[in-house]
């Protein structure tokens, strides 16, 4: 859960005949750096109240009562990130720093640099995090600490880049190499504040928001994913934007799979499916498996009037298509 779903989860708690718009007033005020703006906060306290009429809002009174004196449930609660009302997103998928592609990365903060988008999307796998891989590894290649220092340059060129822009960062299945690390090497430093990812990373300096814990996000109807979130590889003989399709049955895009493809399919009563798969801003040929189908790539998202609009661009010899 997000810190803005906290938020707001105690504040219908302690108010919970306060109105919805009152309430994300307050919490604007009260959190700007948390809530863009009023829209966003009364959007999250809709969600967590139900937006279909009484029978669905949630009970703040007796939800979270064990009326039967169950055990004590160490249950997750899964619930998507909800993007606020962009108008445009653009979307980078495996950078893998320091194993980036430079051309291929020009070419996506040219188009930023052009647009201005409401929304620079991190997908995953920013850093690769290629010292604490659990696979047999060259110590000659750079340093965890450098893989930071240059997952904050890179926050800081977008910063600069698109000042207005949000940052948001979808981790991705090699940022959790970090979290896997922890669990098996530093368990005592688990949940301390100054080892967590996002203060290693300095996402408050950079205003970044961190999307974690295998959750997506949507706006619209678009599902946005990394692409590893099923538990295992989306594969399909066709495409991976297919696979996509087979998983999620839902418009949706990922990366993971460093292949620009897309895949529609019609339901019964005619309405369209599409889902997407975006190429990776990365090297292509890595030492694990120099021959593959990988291409560089990234993705424009526009939305207007409740609908969205992607495109899907690939990166071929500097230039985009």
């Amino acid at each position: 859960m997000t810190i803005g779903g906290e938020l707001v989860i105690e504040a219908i708690k302690l108010n919970p005949n306060m109105p919805s718009l009152t309430m994300a007033r307050m919490l604007r005020d009260k959190h700007p750096k948390v809530f863009k703006d009023e829209e966003q906060a009364r959007s999250m306290i809709r969600y967590y109240r139900g937006v279909a009429g009484k029978k669905n809002r949630l009970n703040t009174n007796n939800y979270f009562e064990n009326k039967y004196g169950l055990p004590e449930s160490d249950e997750d609660e899964y619930l998507p990130y909800t993007l606020p009302d962009y108008g445009s997103a653009v979307l980078l998928y495996d950078i893998h720093f320091p194993f980036h592609s430079i051309p291929a990365l020009n070419v996506a903060l040219d188009e930023i640099n052009e647009r201005q988008p409401d929304c620079i999307y991190i997908g995953g796998d920013m850093l690769d995090f290629y010292q604490l891989s659990r696979f047999q590894k060259d110590p000659r290649r750079r340093s965890f600490s450098q893989e930071l220092e240059m997952g904050k340059k890179f926050f800081q060129i977008l910063r600069e880049l698109s000042p207005n822009s949000d940052i948001i960062y979808q981790l991705g299945n090699h940022e959790e190499r970090f979290e896997n690390y922890m669990y098996t090497r530093a368990p005592e430093l688990l949940g301390v504040s100054e080892f967590k990812l996002d203060t290693l990373l300095q996402c408050a300096t950079y205003g970044v928001q961190i999307i974690d814990k295998k959750r997506y996000a949507h706006k619209d109807g678009l599902n946005i994913i990394h692409g590893h979130e099923f538990g295992q590889q989306i594969f399909s003989p066709v495409n991976p934007a297919r696979g996509l399709y087979m998983k999620a049955k839902r418009n949706a895009i990922c990366g993971h799979h460093h292949q620009t493809s897309e895949h529609s399919e019609p339901d019964i009563q005619g309405n369209v499916v599409t889902c997407w798969s975006v190429g990776c801003l990365s090297g292509l040929n890595p030492e694990y498996r120099p021959l593959n189908k990988y291409n560089n790539g990234y993705a424009v998202i526009e939305f207007a009037g409740g609908l969205f609009e992607v495109t899907n661009r690939r990166v071929v010899s500097g230039r985009r298509y």
